[in-house]
């Protein structure tokens, strides 16, 4: 059977034809440069005394082999050139959209961000745009910015130069050629480097790179290269012909294996268990104590009115009352609320009274120091808010020493199986935000580590810190562990967080791949897929774990609301052709026939082709790709393409016709 189907559209308006082709997999990431490549120190004052800045040349008529760019730094695919961070981090102002930027994290220290863009050629011209802006508050409240270009990462030429301004604040742009030093090889790096002093660096920074809204017509970076004619290869009679190794490297480095390092998989399949073969099973946290307590003073000697019921106003849910002995004059002889012939003979009893029945509930006989040391429960359930009364039984003495307390504990209910992404019955799980979570005892394990889920915010406006998922140590806080939460504030994101925090996709209201790899020191972020960071780690190793939780953070007391669905936890780094696996599916086939879910449903299988073709060149160029133009057989194919591939053109070509009989189409592909 084939498996790639292919739709073709014209939109008759333009000329512009497309077509939706199913293809395996999705083209490979840049090639990342390594780290640890030294380049010059900031100098000490960037000015246009010492520097002469570089004077561009635009030249819009030229075809171009390369050209990348963005409008706004949170734009997908923005992040994904990056090879190096230090010390910067992404601002998102207060304004309605914000204004974004990147700035750095702290005060006198340098901040650099570095691109490196690679072709499979020597480069013959680059064309930079690039915009910095610098203020000068007064008081050393300052900063500068800087933008150079390497052909090597190594030696660095100056394009543009932000110094401090002597007004408030310098808006300075480059857009035209790289000097010829920066052109010639197979690569061209790009830095950005910051300095500031004094800078808030909270809401704003004195210094910043990337300057613009979600809403600016035109690119506030690009990047674009003409590249040297290929070579003739000489001519081979009767020889193989040699493989390219860059190719083959490439190929070996994004090879996928989805099983290997694999410690946990949640498909949430009608229930928490762990897939993997590791028996990393989640439990809920359904009947724990959720930590909402409240407390009251039964008796307190002389306690003469302890026989008066006390009303408590509750929500609806599960509950349980605690008995708390309190000692007076350090003895627990005569208890008042115990009686008993002997210190191995004591009981308590309390009257409750939920919904309007009241029951009598007397905890069992026992020494008093063991019963005080483990008291023995008593669950009920409020089935909608009203006031439940406790009071003590008539039989209790109050001529002695003691006291007694009943604590209420409210009680988590624990995550509900709900429909996944698919419209699968019972397949994710949905988090109240207020105390469900799911947690699983793992192996401890120390060392690179991937993360990856799907989630999707029930509201974007939640508490920071509510995590989806976190690698915890039982430690809370500590910096060797990491946890995936929302960051709060009025442009809320995931963040990835250990000891500090670093955004990398916004909090949506919709389903949303999140995934983080960490090899050694070294952090990638994906959103759906895709590559959208890179950073260095900072404050702790945030890689030591002997527990997993779900819907709540490390110290327990912030919770997310929303889904969770179809959980990865590896002990190594993926690769990024591995996360995107995952994002395409993964391991996940809910009916066992050896296709994931994700294909079933058109994900990997549809793909939007452009091109000048009538029907026969489109069904032609269709074939040649390994597939055929579509064909739509139910309602529930047609809303799976759909999902696939977006909002369409006005007019398309699919696999049917009606070349046989004029009005009587059949499809044929």
């Amino acid at each position: 059977m084939n498996n790639k189907t292919f739709l073709l559209f014209t939109l008759t308006l333009l000329g512009v034809i497309f077509q939706v082709a199913g293809l395996f997999g999705h083209s490979k990431p840049p090639t990342a440069a390594p780290l640890g490549i030294d380049p010059p120190p900031l100098p000490s004052t960037l000015s246009k005394d010492s520097i002469e800045p570089l004077e561009g040349k635009r030249d819009s008529e030229k075809g171009w082999d390369f050209e990348f760019g963005f409008k706004d730094i949170n734009e997908s695919g923005s992040d994904q050139y990056i090879v190096e961070n230090t010390n910067l981090r992404k601002y998102s102002e207060w304004q309605n959209p914000p204004i974004t930027y990147w700035g750095p994290k702290g005060n006198d220290i340098d901040c650099s961000l570095t691109q490196k863009f690679t072709f499979d050629r020597q480069t013959d011209e680059i064309q930079l745009k690039v915009s910095l802006a610098s203020y000068n508050f007064g008081g050393g409240r300052e900063g500068k910015a800087s933008c150079w270009a390497s052909s090597d990462g190594e030696n660095w030429k100056l394009v543009l130069d932000n110094p401090t301004p002597s007004r408030i604040d310098s808006y300075k742009s480059f857009e035209g050629e790289l000097p010829k030093e920066s052109v010639g090889s197979k690569e061209v790096w790009i830095q950005i480097r910051i300095r500031v002093s004094r800078a808030p660096n909270s809401s704003y920074t004195l210094a910043q790179f990337g300057r613009s809204t979600s809403n600016s017509k035109g690119n506030i970076f690009e990047i674009k290269a003409k590249l040297k004619a290929a070579p003739k290869p000489p001519p081979v009679v009767d020889q193989p012909k040699k493989p390219d190794i860059f190719v083959n490297k490439l190929v070996s480095d994004n090879k996928i294996n989805l099983t290997s390092g694999l410690i946990a998989h949640y498909p949430f399949s009608g229930n928490a268990n762990d897939f993997s073969g590791n028996e990393n099973h989640l439990q809920t946290a359904s009947g724990s104590n959720t930590g909402q307590s409240t407390k009251i003073a039964m008796l307190d000697m002389p306690g003469k009115e302890a026989h008066k019921e006390t009303g408590v106003t509750l929500e609806a849910g599960e509950y349980q009352v605690v008995s708390i002995p309190v000692k007076q004059g350090g003895k627990w002889d005569a208890w008042s609320a115990w009686s008993g012939s002997s210190k191995d003979n004591f009981f308590v009893s309390y009257n409750l009274t939920v919904d309007g029945k009241k029951v009598k509930v007397a905890e069992g006989k026992g020494n008093i120091s063991k019963l005080a040391e483990s008291p023995k429960p008593y669950r009920f359930t409020v089935a909608k808010k009203s006031e439940i009364k406790l009071a003590l039984g008539d039989s209790f003495p109050f001529d002695n020493r003691g006291g007694l307390t009943l604590r209420i504990d409210k009680l988590a209910q624990g995550p509900n199986l709900v429909e996944d992404r698919f419209g699968m019955p019972d397949s994710a799980y949905a988090f109240d935000g207020q105390d469900d979570y799911l947690f699983a005892d793992v192996k401890n394990w120390t060392g690179d580590y991937s993360l990856s889920l799907w989630a999707k915010a029930a509201k974007t406006a939640q508490e920071r810190y509510s995590s989806v998922i976190n690698g915890f140590d039982k430690t809370p806080g500590s910096p060797n562990t990491c946890q995936i939460h929302t960051s709060g504030g009025l442009f809320p994101t995931y963040q990835f967080y250990s000891s500090n925090a670093e955004s990398f996709a916004t909090v949506r209201l919709e389903w949303q791949h999140l995934a983080v790899t960490v090899n050694k020191r070294l952090v990638r972020f994906f959103e759906n897929g895709r590559q959208v960071y890179v950073q260095e780690l900072e404050g702790g190793d945030a890689n030591q774990f002997s527990n997993l939780i779900m819907g709540r953070n490390r110290h327990g007391n912030r919770h997310f609301e929303g889904l969770i669905d179809d959980v990865y936890v590896y002990d190594r780094a993926l690769n990024p052709a591995e996360v995107t696996r995952l994002h395409d599916g993964g391991l996940e086939d809910s009916d066992g026939d050896g296709l994931t879910d994700n294909y079933e449903v058109g994900y990997g299988r549809y793909e939007l082709i452009k091109g000048p073709l009538d029907w026969f060149k489109a069904n032609a160029d269709a074939k040649k790709r390994g597939g055929h133009l579509a064909t739509i057989t139910s309602e529930a194919e047609w809303h799976a393409i759909r999902e696939v591939v977006g909002n369409l053109p006005s007019t398309y070509w699919l696999g049917g016709t009606d070349q046989k009989t004029e009005g009587n189409w059949e499809w044929i592909t």
